[in-house]
């Protein structure tokens, strides 16, 4: 039986030298160390050989419930913007997938399709790359953890 996704799973999933930025306009986004890393705002949550979740980014004042609008799995984490309700919903993969050169290309085209559905059933932003989320450790803004196990891709597939 696999455990309930938490903050202690997202720490574990970010690579070492994870890409960051508090500002994307002034700053760009660059690489920091993880412990300087996770107080920053916004920070990647996968690796260079590895998806370990994928993210979708909802430009809408109900950002946070586009999930249950849309009638598919609660994410496992959503942060949400206080000032205008815009969310990122994050789904933890219980089997990351393998994204290097030598790595099976099945998986790699199930999550390509996985990602396409979802963006266009929770109406998320389809210009949003996913490398990058809204650091749900940062006060900036309103955490929810939902107490939810990691997802296979066939489920959310379905």
């Amino acid at each position: 039986m696999l455990q309930q996704y938490n903050s202690e799973n997202f720490i574990s999933q970010i690579s070492a030298r994870p890409f960051c930025t508090d500002n994307f306009k002034l700053d760009g986004i660059y690489r920091l160390n993880k412990p300087k890393a996770l107080g920053k705002i916004y920070i990647e949550h996968n690796n260079e050989s590895f998806i370990n979740s994928i993210v979708f980014d909802i430009d809408d004042d109900m950002g946070a419930v586009a999930w249950d609008m849309a009638g598919v799995p609660i994410p496992n984490v959503i942060t949400q913007n206080p000032a205008n309700g815009h969310a990122h919903l994050f789904y933890a993969l219980a089997s990351p997938v393998c994204i290097t050169e030598k790595a099976h290309k099945k998986p790699q085209k199930l999550l390509k399709g996985v990602i396409a559905g979802l963006t266009d059933r929770l109406g998320a932003d389809p210009c949003y790359t996913g490398k990058i989320t809204k650091n749900p450790l940062n006060p900036q803004w309103r955490t929810f953890w939902n107490e939810t196990e990691p997802y296979e891709l066939n489920f959310l597939r379905d």
